[in-house]
Order: C-alpha cells, then sequence, then structure tokens
C-alpha cells in the first residue's frame, strides 16, 4: 500500500485548530474511516494547511472519502510520499511491520482452522463410510442382542433376578429375628424415652420462665449475659421503699479564740495564798481545817 500525504486547506481560520481537522480527528478516532484506509499521522495547524499520512490501496478513494465527509469550508489535495527521502517515519514503519506480522498470524490461524475443520469432516465420512461397507454398527447390535437372547444372556439374567430375591429373603429373615427385633424395639424405645425427656426439659424451662414472668409484672425475663468489664462496673440500684439518704453538713470549725495575754510574775507570799484555796478544794481537806481551827479555839 502506498503512503500518501493529505493536505487539507482552510480559506479563512478562525480557531487555533480549523474545524474541518476536528471533524477529521473525530471520524479517525471513531473508526469511522473505510476499511482500505489507513491514517497514520495527523497534522493539525494554527494556519491555513494541516496535513495527514495515510496508507491506501487507491489515492483516489481517499481523496473521494474526504471530499464527501469532510466537506466543511476545506479543501484537500493529495501527494504521493517518496518514502526513501523521508526522514522520521520510523514510527509509520513499525506500524506497518506490527500489522503485517499479526495479518500474517490471523491468516495462518484462520489457514489451520479450515484444515482442521475439513480433515475432521473428511475422517467422520471415512469413518461413515468404512461402517457403512464393513456394518460395524449392524454387527454389533446384532451381537448384543444374539448375547442377549442366548441361553448365557437368560442364565445371567437369571441369576442376577436370584440373586435379588435371596438378598430381599435373607433381608426380610433378619428383619424377622427375634433378637434383632428386641434390639430394634430397645434402640426405638430408648430414642423414645430421649425424646420425651427433652419434651419435660422444655416443658420445665417454660414453667420456669412464666413463673418469673408472673412474679415480675407478667413479663418473661431472658438471662443476660454479662462481661466481665460490666460485672466490674455493675452498681447495684437502691430498692425502691428506702427513704432518701440526706447527709448532714460537715460542722463548722472551732473558733479560735486569742490567747490571754501573760501574768505578770507574783511574789511568793501572793503565790502561796494563791496557791492554797487549790490545795483545800476538796471536801475532806476543808473539814479537817475546820476541826484543826476547834480543837486549837478549844480551851477548857
Amino acid at each position: 500500500m502506498p503512503l500518501v500525504l493529505a493536505v487539507h486547506a482552510v480559506p479563512t481560520p478562525s480557531a487555533n485548530v480549523p474545524f474541518a481537522v476536528i471533524l477529521l480527528q473525530d471520524a479517525i478516532s471513531n473508526q469511522r474511516v473505510p476499511a482500505g484506509l489507513k491514517c497514520r499521522q495527523l497534522v493539525p495547524s494554527s494556519g491555513s494547511m494541516s496535513s495527514s499520512l495515510w496508507d491506501v490501496s487507491d489515492p483516489e478513494e481517499l481523496k473521494q472519502w474526504l471530499d464527501e465527509t469532510i466537506n466543511v469550508d476545506v479543501n484537500h489535495e493529495i501527494f504521493e510520499v517518496q518514502e526513501e527521502f523521508a526522514i522520521g517515519l520510523g514510527e509509520v514503519m513499525r506500524a506497518r511491520a506490527a500489522e503485517k506480522v499479526m495479518g500474517g498470524t490471523k491468516d495462518v490461524a484462520e489457514k489451520t482452522g479450515r484444515a482442521i475443520g475439513a480433515a475432521a469432516t473428511t475422517v467422520g465420512q471415512q469413518a461413515i463410510e468404512i461402517d457403512h461397507k464393513l456394518r460395524i454398527s449392524e454387527r454389533a447390535t446384532a451381537a448384543s442382542t444374539a448375547i442377549k437372547e442366548s441361553a448365557v444372556g437368560r442364565s445371567t439374567s437369571a441369576a442376577f433376578t436370584k440373586v435379588g430375591a435371596a438378598l430381599g429373603v435373607g433381608t426380610k429373615k433378619v428383619l424377622e429375628n427375634e433378637k434383632v427385633h428386641t434390639a430394634t424395639e430397645a434402640v426405638s424405645g430408648s430414642f423414645k424415652k430421649l425424646g420425651a425427656s427433652l419434651s419435660s426439659l422444655t416443658g420445665r424451662r417454660g414453667s420456669i420462665g412464666r413463673g418469673n414472668g408472673e412474679g415480675s409484672g407478667g413479663e418473661e425475663r431472658t438471662p443476660q449475659f454479662v462481661s466481665q468489664a460490666d460485672e466490674d462496673s455493675y452498681a447495684a440500684p437502691l430498692p425502691t421503699s428506702m427513704p432518701p439518704t440526706t447527709t448532714a453538713p460537715p460542722p463548722a470549725p472551732p473558733a479560735q479564740q486569742p490567747a490571754p495575754p501573760p501574768a505578770p510574775p507574783a511574789s511568793a507570799p501572793t503565790a502561796a495564798a494563791a496557791a492554797a484555796p487549790a490545795a483545800t478544794s476538796s471536801p475532806g481537806a476543808a473539814a479537817a481545817q475546820f476541826a484543826l481551827d476547834d480543837e486549837e479555839s478549844y480551851k477548857p
């Protein structure tokens, strides 16, 4: 496919990117380009000339598509690129090589798939033809039917029937055995007793729950599980019948009285006179003093 340069000329540019080039970019990005056209590069400009590089099978097809699709205030011209004198087309060359490899791989896969399908069809047809020729399916069906209808088949079927009947009779006899019957009844009775015990336990639990509910206003209480942290922080509620406790105010501290001034020093007689009443403060001492005075004043 030849590489061509498309020049897009805008007579009166009115924006940084001409509107016609924006339309072209949108068509390329959304893959609204015909299958035979491959845009390799788009170079918009703020002037009146913009360009693009295309791989096309026919340059006239590209010119026709541009004139029909991008036809808003623009003129298109197509020129073939001389690739041997071009510089900076490495990206275009790498894209071409990658697409070529992918196309080759796709072709190989499609050819391989078609070959495998054809081979499978051929093998299937050959197998059908061989089966028709040798009558393999017909013979296998006939052999199976013959075996079923032969004496060996009938005897085998009868043997299996007898084995089944014998197993049924043996099972019935085992169940009819007295020991087995007794053991079965004992197991059944144990299960019945266990069921009755569970029912009784459930009934007791329900009656206990109802009793607790009646004692607390008719509401059934559900046991609550308290964690260790809740138990540590739990405070018992005060009884409702106890009157509220009033806390007496703390006693007022005693008022500090000023200390009396120190007494002046007393003489020896004054001190003795002051100390004398203290010595006669008791009743016994006063009586003795009075008796002494009487004895001294008594003179016959």
